[in-house]
């Protein structure tokens, strides 16, 4: 699964959609803390463990750093912004 469609499973499963149930589970989990590492149930537990250091490596190349935890939702979406910034679209 690609990053463009996790995105839009998240959003899709936020407004209540039933999108990507193998994938996402939302079920008692705080809005407010959707992490990638809790969330990405097709990565193995280690695998989920280091997605928080890849993602901030990953950040950093693009002059991007993270506020808070690199593989929150909110982190992301900011990323996807400042990618928005410096990247021109080409039509």
């Amino acid at each position: 699964m690609d990053r463009s469609s996790l995105y839009l499973m998240f959003v899709a499963r936020l407004l209540g959609e039933p999108v990507g149930e193998e994938f996402l589970d939302l079920s008692g989990c705080d809005v407010s803390s959707l992490k990638a590492s809790v969330l990405r149930k097709d990565y193995d537990e280690v695998t989920r463990s280091l997605l928080g250091k890849a993602l901030d490596e990953f950040y950093k190349n693009y002059g991007f750093e993270a506020k808070g935890s690199p593989d929150h939702l909110i982190t992301m979406l900011a990323f996807m912004a400042h990618l928005a910034r410096i990247i021109p679209v080409r039509v």
